[in-house]
Formats: structure tokens, C-alpha cells, sequence
């Protein structure tokens, strides 16, 4: 907010999670334009990885991967062109986040239970977890949890620490959800032209020292070697103020 005797507010950016297209984007700047500081400012919004992406790179073209309780990948190249692959909610799956990991474990489980397949030490403490004795827990169980998005999520932690020991269930779970994020790599290397071969990775599951990230990166590199892979050199809301200074020109 600008007092009296400070500077007016030139441009803003706003990148926003819920903005899905041309009339969110419209309705949004008619809401900020409302208020008094901003009735003369240039004002642009767009989705949050717009900013996610600025920040990650410092404006610099490239793939940001975000890899958190959710995942998306977005990249834009040099002529500006920008391409999203994944991160339409979790209700799609959210495949190779900490949510994609916790949903794969809890299908494992389920599977593992009736005999569909073969258990694990992963599999045996989720049905501790979840104190399932009865083909009717588990089906409560999936009933209660199946919106509880941050609680699905919670269980990547323990798909990790057991993929740290070799049980078989959970570095499958591993493989399948890294093999997803190479999928929105190779979505986005396709339609864009790159010539900064470079991959951003923010998030708490992307960022954290462990098999998932060891697994990651070999496959990034296995696909294209020319990537440089690194954590994302800034946060949003510096991306958000470096589309603001593009967009005051």
C-alpha cells in the first residue's frame, strides 16, 4: 500500500493459483484495479507457475519443476513460447508429487491386503497405519481419505524412508512417479524450442537429498545430457517482481 508522500505503484503481477484462463485473468485485474493504489497501474495476472517459473530462473528460459504436495512443469523458451504439462489437482492424481506417492501407496496396500499383489514392509506399516483388521476399514478408509489431499500426501514421507531401505513396493513407487515427471519433461522439450537446456526444481519432495531425486536426475540426464538440472534460484515472489519490471518495460 502506497501513504501519502510515497511513490505510486507503476505495474504488478499477480500470479495466481486458481486462474485458469483469459476470464479469470480479466476478473482478477478488475478486482485489483479496484483498489485506489492500483486504479493506475499496469496490472497483469496470470496462473502462479508464470511467477513459480521467473523466480525459479531468474527469468531466464528453461523447465521449472515443482514438485511438492502437488507437481506441474512449465517451461518457456526464447521466442517466449510457454508450454504447462500436469498440475490439474490432485483429483487427476498429481502424478510424482508426495500426493502421487501416498495415492500409489495406498493402491499398493489395498492390493497387498486382498492378494492382488505381493505385500512389503512398506504395505504392512500403512495397514498399521491405518488400522485396517477388515475388507470394511479399508473401505472406509478410502472413502475418508479420498479429499484429504495434505494427508495423502504426508504418506510420501514414508514411501521415501522405505525406498531409502530397498523394500520393493515402495522403489516402485519411486520409478513410477519419476518415470510421470520425465513424462511433462518430454511434454514440454517437445513443444517448445530450448536452447537454455536448463531445469529449475522447487518443492519439498523435489529438492529433498534422496532416491527420489537421485532417480530424477538420472533420468533427466539419461534423456537429454545437455540439461543442467539445479534447485530454483529464487522463490515466486521474486518471479512476480520481475514480470511486474517487464511489464512497466
Amino acid at each position: 500500500m502506497c501513504g501519502e508522500g510515497e511513490k505510486s505503484i507503476e505495474s504488478v503481477f499477480a500470479g495466481l493459483g486458481d486462474v485458469a484462463g483469459k476470464d479469470d485473468e480479466t476478473y482478477m485485474v478488475e478486482c485489483l484495479k479496484e483498489n485506489k493504489h492500483l486504479s493506475n497501474a499496469m496490472v497483469k495476472v496470470k496462473n502462479d507457475v508464470y511467477n513459480a517459473h521467473n523466480g525459479a530462473l531468474e527469468g531466464e528460459p528453461g523447465i521449472a519443476l515443482i514438485i511438492g504436495t502437488g507437481s506441474v512443469a512449465f517451461g518457456v523458451d526464447e521466442a517466449g513460447n510457454a508450454h504447462r504439462a500436469g498440475g490439474y489437482s490432485y483429483k487427476e492424481g498429481d502424478l510424482g508429487s508426495a500426493y502421487g506417492l501416498g495415492s500409489l501407496a495406498m493402491a499398493y496396500m489395498g492390493k497387498a491386503y486382498d492378494g492382488r499383489v505381493e505385500g512389503s514392509a512398506l504395505t504392512e506399516r500403512l495397514l498399521e497405519y491405518f488400522s485396517i483388521n477388515s475388507f470394511f476399514d479399508m473401505v472406509l478408509m478410502y472413502e475418508e481419505y479420498y479429499t484429504r489431499r495434505t494427508s495423502v500426501a504426508s504418506l510420501g514421507k514414508i514411501v521415501t524412508s522405505y525406498a531409502e531401505h530397498a523394500d520393493p513396493v515402495a522403489l516402485d513407487i519411486i520409478e513410477t512417479s519419476t518415470d510421470e515427471m520425465m513424462l511433462m519433461i518430454k511434454g514440454i522439450d517437445k513443444k517448445l524450442d530450448l536452447k537454455n537446456k536448463a531445469i529449475a526444481i522447487s518443492g519439498s519432495l523435489g529438492q529433498s537429498q534422496g532416491i527420489y531425486r537421485k532417480r530424477l536426475l538420472e533420468k533427466i540426464e539419461d534423456y537429454d545430457d545437455a540439461y543442467a538440472m539445479f534447485n530454483a534460484k529464487k522463490d515466486p515472489a521474486f518471479g512476480a517482481a520481475l514480470l511486474a519490471r517487464d511489464l512497466a518495460g
